[in-house]
């Protein structure tokens, strides 16, 4: 994604505070909150080690690349994401998802009520800081689903910001 197309996605991320649009309290039978540990086991992760989310962050997450889960109708490997103990957010990876696109995207504005344009990747951001966000990695043809509690969302805006205003800045240099 150019500098310009990422700056312009940072800049129009939708504020839902009203409408059909309800913030997700969690996903896949999981919640906000709970025990992350317990969490793991109800999707089929076996989570001994949690790795840092980025250094210095207070979230720490756990996957497994070989253990695809159905999510959205569609296969996925699930990483949980926690603050302490508790679950803050998860991410689900979709491979090849340039063929699954479409689907995927209506299934996502179908599920967490996201009014969208066909053509363009759900991504809401509450009020609370919540958020769900479909994200295409070019590289591999992949994505990503984000769907996070408020604490995850804002931390994870944060960071998409400034790697999108670093990536502008660089774009920008003579």
């Amino acid at each position: 994604m150019s500098p310009m197309r990422s700056m312009a996605t940072a800049v129009m991320i939708a504020h839902a505070s009203g409408g059909n649009m309800k913030e997700p309290e969690g996903f896949l039978g999981l919640r906000w909150g709970e025990d992350a540990s317990t969490a793991s086991v109800r999707v089929g992760l076996q989570c001994d080690v949690w790795t840092p989310w980025l250094d210095g962050s207070a979230f720490e997450s756990c996957s497994n690349p070989t253990h695809d889960i159905t999510a959205l109708a569609e296969p996925a490997r699930v990483r949980l994401i926690r603050q302490g103990k508790r679950l803050a957010a998860l991410q689900l990876h979709f491979a090849d998802c340039h063929a699954r696109q479409r689907r995927l995207r209506e299934a996502i504005r179908t599920e967490f009520a996201i009014e969208a344009p066909d053509d363009d990747d759900p991504h809401v951001t509450w009020e609370s800081g919540a958020l769900v966000r479909l994200e295409h990695d070019t590289a591999d043809g992949s994505c990503t689903l984000t769907i996070a509690g408020p604490a995850f969302g804002r931390a994870y805006a944060d960071h998409r910001l400034r790697e999108s205003l670093g990536g502008l800045s660089a774009g920008m240099k003579p």
